[in-house]
């Protein structure tokens, strides 16, 4: 029986129309509008993730100086009130340092985190588990060969950024290790004392003026001044010995003596520390902003 020509023509009608179709459905017109939609889409959205990126960083920073302060408390728990050692050299010696080495740019610590884990030299380390990822505001991006023995010539980030107070601590060079650091650099020429005329913490009883809810003990310092373990500020000028950070959208993090932690943006674009020890005239905002909360005279 001879099959209907409708039965066999349909389906080739059918399937020449869908091609047709088909091909005329996306042309290379319609095409680069839709490249220029998403490049135009992805520029409004660049920012907002540059901007989010940011705020992470910055949360992840203030929660690192939360733990520190946190440690900082329990240990001036257990030994009655004192601050650990914090003394003006980057000392490496078993219970000198509540952050030991040199940690700034080609110093002999820079890229050294066993040290922060040594639980005998970094005195902080046993009561942060030793995850030493808290001494440095993530949005540091120092990377180098690793020295330290268990990372030994790896690509690391640098192991440290935050720095003390330099008026707050214990000198463990003086009789028992339980006084006052001298503060050496709060009179602008290293020979400020404990004695005077700019008071210095030992104690968490001590804290007086200015208040702990308004003195400062922990920040995230620039990169340029890291040094060791102390933030050194000078009281008498309109200049900074050592660069706060400013990582975060032109601000930095800071821990206080009450244990709270905000990020201080900074006012004065000079505050970027590219001057370095210079003068600043006329002064600098965000410098008496740190001063006011370094210290006050006895």
């Amino acid at each position: 029986m001879n099959q209907s020509p409708h039965l066999t023509r349909e389906p080739k009608t059918k399937l020449a129309s869908l091609r047709q179709e088909a091909g005329s459905a996306f042309s290379q017109v319609d095409l680069l509008v839709v490249c220029g939609v998403i490049v135009f889409l992805g520029a409004l959205l660049m920012p907002a993730m540059a901007r989010s990126r940011v705020s992470d960083q910055s949360f992840q920073c203030l929660n690192n100086l939360r733990n520190l302060m946190r440690a900082m408390q329990m240990y001036t728990h257990d030994y009655h009130d004192l601050f650990p050692p914090n003394p003006d050299d980057g000392n490496t010696r078993p219970g000198y340092n509540w952050c030991p080495g040199a940690a700034g740019i080609g110093q002999s610590s820079e890229f050294d985190g066993d040290l922060l884990k040594d639980l005998s030299r970094s005195l902080l380390a046993p009561y942060l588990a030793t995850n030493i990822t808290f001494f440095r505001c993530p949005s540091d991006t120092r990377t180098g060969r690793s020295t330290a023995a268990s990372t030994l010539g790896q690509v690391v980030s640098a192991a440290r950024n935050v720095s003390m107070n330099g008026a707050v601590g214990t000198d463990p060079y003086s009789k028992g290790g339980q006084l006052p650091v001298d503060g050496p650099w709060l009179d602008g020429t290293h020979s400020n004392t404990r004695n005077g005329p700019w008071f210095t913490f030992g104690k968490t009883t001590s804290i007086v003026r200015p208040s702990p809810a308004m003195l400062f003990v922990l920040l995230d310092e620039n990169p340029i001044s890291v040094s060791d373990g102390g933030f050194q500020v000078t009281m008498v000028s309109s200049r900074f010995i050592d660069g706060p950070g400013s990582f975060h959208n032109f601000g930095c993090s800071m821990a206080f003596a009450d244990g709270r932690c905000e990020i201080k943006k900074w006012l004065d674009a000079r505050t970027s520390w590219t001057t370095f020890a210079a003068n600043y005239l006329p002064p600098n905002p965000d410098v008496t902003w740190i001063q006011e909360r370094t210290t006050s005279l006895k």
